[in-house]
């Protein structure tokens, strides 16, 4: 319980702080920048994220699988999953000088080098903040999201007011936080493991786990991204830009902390079914379910019902005309994204069932696709929200169907009730006193209120029986 609760505050803290910064820079820069070169910068993230998608994430998940299934060799598994991960990166260069000898445009051809280059950058940041959350080490780990995210805001910001840069300052920023966070931490760390030995048993186990996983993180990345390539395509950059920095927004405010749950939770769970532990790894399973459930459906109403505020807040005049109808849907579309990842998807990774799970997301990014080629051009922005969030519907009934196949859910029915329960009193009571009440001083009771019922209703589920 002890660790529990460390790694509860260092988790919180640091995503909770790097989150703020995260916003911080949506605030500044949606109104520095205009919606075309705030698009261009979203346009490069987009690729930058397509590049890990393809060829990074499904082996970083790989070490969030095995690693404590091979604790008795663990100095060969890391060196084994090191020197796997720059082959996979001298693949991306080879297709680089490919590119490079093509007669493809040379601002193109710019742009993919500048991914290529985050892509390694981020991976190889996000390959060691694994690792580091699967030994527990809570204080490394979230030391490293604070650092990042101060360089990020630091370096963009000096890059935009003393050199005049625009959606460049955002890229070069993006590019030197996560070097200079490998540079202070990440190869101090991986160094050590130079001298072992590498095991190519290791690496087929690896490699046949992460196939399917490079399916889904493909189709992941079709349902995360494809609907900003597409506006790019029918509407232009600036709406890349607007529709862009309302989903940022919202990702920002409803997936950190869901974060900081999978950091606190996962390990554990895990550890609980590597050991085949199985009363254990019910509880905290279910567990899980119950805190997703007390902490998220509240911040997506909240989301919901202050969200005039919170687009005022948060973004540039330029980007808001479009906020209120796009907000709450994002809201709900987030909400459903998190049961999905943090919960199904995690069944199919621990039955070593990623390929149900790849079929699904194939689907659904099939679906995504063929809306967004005709809800766009009679729908506009919205048009792509409608795609996604049917997309994201679609994928969680059949996760949610499918999974219960492999791992027996417990759904807390009682603990949704009296969430709503618990929510329906909260906004009857706002609703009679908001009139005279400016937004944040309606923010403070709201909570107020939500957990102190929360303490009266769920004082018991918050409490871990396994």
């Amino acid at each position: 319980m002890t660790s529990l609760i460390k790694d509860t505050i260092f988790y919180s803290s640091s995503k909770v702080l790097a989150g703020l910064l995260n916003l911080l820079i949506i605030m500044i820069f949606t109104r520095f920048l205009n919606e075309e070169n705030y698009g261009y910068y979203l346009i490069f993230i987009s690729y930058t994220f397509f590049i890990s998608s393809l060829f990074y994430w499904a082996q970083r998940i790989s070490v969030n699988r095995y690693l404590n299934d091979y604790m008795d060799n663990y100095n060969v598994f890391i060196k084994t999953n090191i020197a796997l991960f720059f082959k996979i990166t001298a693949v991306i260069v080879c297709i680089n000088i490919i590119i490079f000898l093509s007669f493809v445009d040379l601002k193109f051809k710019n742009l993919i080098y500048l991914c290529s280059l985050a892509a390694f950058l981020k991976s190889f940041f996000d390959l060691n903040q694994a690792i580091l959350n699967m030994n527990f080490k809570s204080f490394l780990f979230s030391f490293n999201i604070i650092l990042r995210s101060l360089f990020f805001i630091s370096i963009s910001f000096l890059l935009f007011n003393f050199f005049n840069l625009k959606s460049e300052s955002l890229i070069f920023g993006f590019l030197f936080s996560y070097f200079l966070v490998l540079c202070t931490s990440s190869l101090s760390i991986f160094k050590k493991y130079f001298n072992y030995s590498y095991d190519k048993k290791i690496e087929k186990k690896i490699i046949s786990f992460s196939i399917p996983l490079v399916g889904l993180f493909f189709c992941d990345y079709i349902l995360t991204f494809s609907d900003r390539i597409f506006i790019h395509y029918y509407l232009g950059t600036e709406n890349v830009g607007i529709y862009g920095a309302n989903y940022d927004l919202i990702k920002q405010l409803s997936l950190f902390f869901m974060i900081v749950q999978g950091y606190i939770m996962y390990p554990r769970i895990n550890k609980a079914y590597s050991n085949k532990d199985r009363i254990k790894f019910n509880g905290l399973f279910n567990y899980n379910i119950k805190l997703f459930l007390i902490i998220f459906i509240p911040l997506c109403f909240f989301i919901i019902y202050f969200n005039n505020f919170i687009s005022n807040i948060f973004l540039g005049e330029a980007f808001r005309y479009a906020a209120f109808p796009i907000i709450p849907l994002f809201s709900l579309m987030f909400f459903m994204w998190g049961i999905k990842i943090h919960h199904f998807d995690y069944i199919f990774q621990l039955k070593e069932k990623t390929k149900i799970s790849f079929y699904i997301l194939f689907l659904g990014s099939i679906i995504n696709v063929v809306l967004n080629i005709f809800l766009i051009p009679i729908f506009g922005l919205m048009g792509a929200l409608y795609s996604t969030f049917l997309a994201y519907l679609f994928i969680l009934v059949f996760s949610i169907i499918l999974g219960r196949q492999f791992i027996e859910i417990n759904f807390p029915y009682l603990v949704f009730l009296k969430v709503i329960f618990n929510l329906f009193i909260c906004f009857i009571i706002l609703e009679q006193i908001s009139h005279l009440l400016n937004p944040i001083i309606s923010i403070i009771i709201l909570l107020f209120l939500y957990l102190l019922n929360l303490f009266l209703f769920n004082k018991k589920d918050l409490l871990i029986k396994s």
